[in-house]
């Protein structure tokens, strides 16, 4: 046998590297499904600034701009935090249905993230909203939470080649939850500026209950 690095290696070396290497191509080819739970997977709660937005809401809004119809729909959102990342962020859903026709059909759509940049001693806790949408835009909106309120206003806009104008420029977002009402109410309002309208103006406002796993999947706004 040839030397190691230079060295003679003698035979009962070899054989417990070889030995050792075994083992360990054993343990790497666990089925890590198979492996005990993570010790801390319930121990991380969503941000305590955000908390009061987590859930699913439910209800109906109306839509108006200066360039088109007003209208109005249903809608339904999601605000969901993961108990095994201690990162401070929530995933985030969105879909919107026209209250015309039978089935209601899908008007709108987003995903994305809601994190959460924690600063010691602020009065309000900056946050940034992540989100992406199937006409080919995305966008970074960046903003506060004061209470149970959200302001965010948008930093980037970006679209696909094909995504169709009139273009996005500019828009605000607010969010505010009143926690007190049974169930809890959601109130969020959007305004915003197009390659055709320049001025920010208001575009979309609509009042969301929240809704458990008690509550009917066939009653109720805004649920499909």
């Amino acid at each position: 046998m040839s030397d190691l690095h230079g060295l003679g290696s003698p035979p009962e070396r070899v054989h417990s590297t070889s030995e050792d290497l075994h083992h360990v191509t054993q343990l790497l080819s666990l089925n890590l499904n198979k492996l005990p739970p993570h010790t801390a997977k319930s121990s991380y709660k969503p941000p305590a600034c955000v908390e009061w937005l987590v859930g699913t809401w439910k209800g109906k809004g109306k839509g108006h701009y200066p360039t088109i119809k007003d209208f109005e729909y249903t809608e339904e959102l999601s605000f969901e935090w993961d108990p095994s990342n201690p990162r401070p962020l929530l995933t985030y859903n969105q879909q919107t249905w026209s209250t015309k026709g039978d089935p209601p059909k899908p008007m709108h759509a987003e995903c994305g993230y809601v994190r959460v940049i924690t600063s010691a001693g602020q009065t309000s806790q900056k946050i940034e909203f992540i989100v992406a949408a199937p006409n080919g835009i995305s966008s970074i909106e960046e903003g506060t939470v004061e209470g149970n309120s959200i302001h965010l206003k948008s930093t980037s806009v970006n679209r696909s080649g094909t995504a169709r104008p009139p273009y996005v420029v500019d828009f605000n977002r607010h969010f505010t939850v009143d926690p007190t009402s049974l169930p809890p109410t959601l109130r969020y309002t959007m305004d915003m500026s197009t390659t055709t309208h320049p001025t920010v103006v208001r575009h979309l406002e609509a009042v969301l209950t929240k809704w458990t796993d008690n509550d009917s999947s066939t009653d109720g706004e805004g649920h499909h």
